[in-house]
Formats: C-alpha cells, sequence, structure tokens
C-alpha cells in the first residue's frame, strides 16, 4: 500500500493539517501534471500520468476524513465499510442507525431540516471521536467509530435527496 502521508510530506495521523495537504497537493500537481510532458517520451508522459493519478487518489482520500479513516485502519490490516470487512458494526451500533434510519422514514418535510442538523452534528462528532481514538491507538473503536461514520454519511446523502424530491416545482 503506497504510504500517502509520506507523499504529501505530513505525518501519519488521523488529525492532519488540511491546508498543508491542500498546498503540497498543488505543489505536487504542478510539479508532475501529464501537461508538462507533452513533449517528453511516451514513458515520460506515462509516468507522469501515472504520478498525477497516485497524487490525485492520496489527495481525495487524505483529505476525505472518512477515507483517511479506512486507509489508516488498512494499514493495520482492519478492514471497515468494504467488500472484505474484517470487523463489522456491532449490534448497538446496528440498533442505533436503525432507529435513525426510522427518523428518516417516519419525517414530515418539515422534519428534515433538523434531521440534517441532527446529522452534520453527529457525524462532527464522530470525526473527533476518531481524531481521539487514532491518537490513543484505539483501533477498535477506531474501526467502530469509522463504520458509524460512514452510516451517518450516507444518512445526511438520504435526508438531502428527501429534502430536493419534496421541493415545491
Amino acid at each position: 500500500m503506497p504510504d500517502f502521508f509520506s507523499l504529501f510530506s505530513l505525518p501519519k495521523n488521523f488529525s492532519i493539517d488540511e491546508k498543508e495537504l491542500e498546498r503540497n497537493y498543488f505543489a505536487l500537481q504542478r510539479q508532475y501534471h501529464p501537461d508538462k510532458f507533452v513533449a517528453g517520451t511516451a514513458s515520460e508522459r506515462i509516468a507522469a500520468l501515472n504520478k498525477s493519478t497516485e497524487i490525485t487518489n492520496a489527495y481525495q482520500v487524505l483529505s476525505n476524513p472518512l477515507k483517511r479513516a479506512e486507509y489508516l485502519l488498512a494499514e493495520h490490516n482492519i478492514r471497515v465499510n468494504g467488500e472484505n470487512d474484517n470487523v463489522k458494526p456491532s449490534h448497538e451500533l446496528l440498533m442505533e442507525i436503525m432507529e435513525i434510519r426510522e427518523k428518516l422514514s417516519e419525517a414530515e418535510a418539515r422534519d428534515l431540516k433538523n434531521l440534517e442538523a441532527f446529522a452534520e452534528t453527529e457525524i462532527k462528532e464522530s470525526i473527533g471521536r476518531l481524531a481521539k481514538d487514532f491518537a490513543g491507538n484505539e483501533l477498535e473503536k477506531a474501526a467502530e467509530d469509522a463504520m458509524r461514520l460512514k452510516y451517518l454519511t450516507k444518512f445526511l446523502d438520504e435526508i438531502k435527496l428527501k429534502k430536493r424530491s419534496v421541493r415545491p416545482l
């Protein structure tokens, strides 16, 4: 697995300096962008394209708290939120998510704004918990919180979709 943190000269932590990540991303893209290698050999152009793709992929992972958590967990052979998971959500988490989903299914149009605010607050809290989990090297908790964050993110997306569908034309 490539080391995305080293690519951007960042310490390997869940909590990162997002402005530094962005600065380093643009610096690397200026250095390796395929347009700079148009006059180069075919192998130079391919290498630049591959490096630019790696930089973009790494940036997409590190700039997203959920993807960053999943990446850090995968480095410890803990896979969550995918096809080959080796950690499953707890019964408590599944019950919590089921209750939250019930709220959405029963929600009237006027309730959606409150549900959206609730989901956004819960997402921020989950990100904060992930930072503490990783700082304390509590990977089991981090796995559970990463799964919770994924459910909450999906929930927020569903709320936004439902809000768009109930708006008058």
